[in-house]
């Protein structure tokens, strides 16, 4: 049988779906899930039907049901198929919804006629009067509600060549301001270039200066310096002949950004105490709030934790005085980072459920990313590795469909040393080689690297994890993550691969190094002990030591586990806002 997808024939042959007879490339659950979609005739296939089908009776976790649809959904995107298909039924479970076409209605001839005249006169009156179609007000409205997360049914983005010159600027830059909040960033920079084109040699206009501010914001996130900064200047030109103040400071804390990306914090911090004389002066406070929160990231990045806590604090206040949820949910987050850090770990959960629960609220899937990883990031160093593997995959899957050019690089790393803890180490090495891929910080260079060789030791390949790790320990510069990693690595796969006298140096230094208080540290550090104790004559009065030492990190461990539970009802809002913007 055939089933049709726009422009594309689906067919099912020997348990595989073929689109246009060529076979999707799907696993094995992708072909039966999807054939279980096509030939339900539309029906909601909830997911106990989907998982009993799939996995014949295994029990496991909707996460491994979800990666399937995910799996799908993926295959069709890459036909050309950009509607939503395969749609989650809040509540109920998965449906193949592919609209119908609609049968040719049979118009008499002589109302065809009327309407071509009708046509042509619309057509007259449209070039023959220059006056925009969409006022001021309709625009500001309805760009208003579009930032206030409501449903806006926006008027469609008119051809090239037609209409006037203004209506094509504001009408893309309110769908591009749409798809920006959506996650939608590649539809949403073309439509503000085609703006900014089409309007070309016409008179200057206010909405040219925020086109290219918003451009200049999207492109912090790419590669290209070039372009980010010559939005930035005609920008700061527009609003300089404008003479609009408030557009200014937007530019100039846009510019220090811009600085923090070419790492220059010294002169990020400088324009940004600049912005705040200027924000004073105007009595902007918003802009006050805008430069203290990027304060904090450039103090943070210069070691300076004194200033990054007062920064912190004063873009705190200002957002709860302001009720700006968005920069409220920024340094709760990073205010749990902090508390985490200093070991008040009930606080810090504290601070990341309500920096979760400030996003939740904002309908803009930028400000989410940014409140969510606050609170999945800490779930793995407070002991709910279940959560952080759940949660960790959803942000990376988010990511990857909203903008796939960008990786969450620190959430990919923690689930790579979730999967090594249980073991998975060639599931593990799969996310760490797809990363390596990646422009990385010399950090998460390091980190990788230790994780690849602790990894390559565990699939028997001693070779592999003793060049890998053998840089590092010589070098003695990574960070305590890339070391554990690197110095278990070279001590199990030297002692493989016979190289004795070296391993038992670093045995040594190991045993001195590693901190007895830090439960992941004595975690590895004994996996590395047990298996060569006679090797190294450990006794078992000594290692019996160190094992006490290890459950009482571990009683330890569960103790702040059960003292920082997430809220249950938070949890369900967090699913159901993450199924909801996944099936967009």
């Amino acid at each position: 049988m055939k089933y049709p997808l726009f422009q594309h024939t689906l067919t099912i042959r020997n348990d595989r779906v073929y689109a246009n007879g060529h076979g999707l490339n799907l696993s094995a659950r992708g072909h039966a899930a999807l054939i279980m979609m096509l030939q339900s005739n539309g029906r909601i296939l909830n997911k106990e039907q989907l998982m009993k089908h799939l996995w014949q009776g295994l029990v496991v976790s909707d996460d491994s049901l979800f990666k399937v649809i995910q799996e799908i959904r993926s295959e069709i995107r890459k036909l050309g198929v950009k509607q939503q298909v395969l749609v989650n039924v809040y509540g109920k479970g998965y449906q193949w919804k592919v609209p119908q076409k609609q049968p040719r209605s049979r118009i008499p001839f002589m109302l065809v006629g009327l309407l071509l005249v009708i046509l042509t006169m619309l057509w007259f009156f449209t070039q023959t009067d220059p006056a925009p179609q969409l006022t001021d007000q309709q625009f500001n409205t309805q760009l208003n509600a579009i930032q206030s997360g409501a449903e806006v049914v926006l008027p469609p983005v008119p051809a090239a060549n037609s209409g006037h010159p203004v209506d094509q600027l504001m009408v893309r830059y309110l769908h591009a301001v749409q798809a920006h909040q959506s996650g939608h960033y590649e539809q949403s920079i073309q439509l503000l270039k085609q703006g900014l084109k089409l309007h070309q040699g016409q008179p200057i206009h206010p909405l040219l200066a925020d086109t290219n501010y918003l451009l200049a914001r999207m492109y912090i996130y790419r590669d290209d310096r070039d372009t980010l900064k010559h939005h930035l200047d005609e920008a700061q030109r527009l609003y300089a002949v404008l003479k609009d103040n408030e557009g200014l400071l937007d530019v100039a804390i846009e510019r220090a950004r811009y600085h923090q990306v070419l790492l220059a914090f010294d002169r990020s911090v400088e324009l940004l105490h600049e912005v705040l004389t200027e924000a004073r002066a105007q009595g902007s406070q918003s802009h006050e709030l805008r430069a203290h929160s990027n304060l904090a990231y450039a103090h943070q990045q210069l070691s300076q934790p004194a200033q990054r806590m007062q920064s912190l604090q004063h873009s705190l206040e200002l957002a709860l005085q302001l009720a700006d949820g968005k920069y409220a949910a920024y340094s709760y987050g990073e205010l749990a980072e902090i508390h985490a850090q200093k070991g008040q770990y009930k606080q810090a959960m504290k601070q990341a459920e309500l920096a979760l629960r400030f996003v939740i609220n904002q309908h803009d899937t930028n400000v989410f990313q940014q409140g969510f990883s606050a609170f999945y990031l800490l779930l793995r160093p407070l002991g709910h590795d279940d959560l952080a593997e759940k949660y960790l995959q959803r942000a990376i899957d988010t990511q990857q469909q909203f903008n796939d050019q960008v990786m969450l690089v620190t959430a990919e790393l923690q689930l790579a040393k979730i999967y090594s803890a249980q073991q998975q180490h060639e599931r593990s090495t799969a996310i760490l080689n797809t990363l390596a891929a990646e422009q990385l910080t010399v950090e998460e260079q390091q980190e990788l690297q230790a994780l690849l060789a602790y990894n390559s030791y565990f699939t028997r390949d001693n070779i592999s994890a003793f060049t890998r790790s053998k840089p590092m320990i010589d070098s003695g510069q990574s960070n305590r993550q890339a070391q554990l990693y690197a110095r278990a690595a070279f001590v199990l796969s030297g002692w493989q691969l016979e190289r004795e006298a070296e391993v038992r140096d670093v045995m040594e230094q190991f045993a001195a190094w590693v901190n007895q208080d830090d439960v992941d540290e004595m975690t590895v550090f004994l996996l590395v002990a047990d298996q060569l104790a006679d090797e190294f004559h450990l006794s078992d009065w000594e290692l019996g030591l160190r094992h006490q030492k290890a459950e009482q990190l571990a009683s330890r461990k569960a103790e702040i586990r059960q003292q920082t539970r997430p809220d249950d009802q938070l949890m369900i809002e967090l699913d159901a806002y993450l199924d909801r913007i996944m099936v967009q």
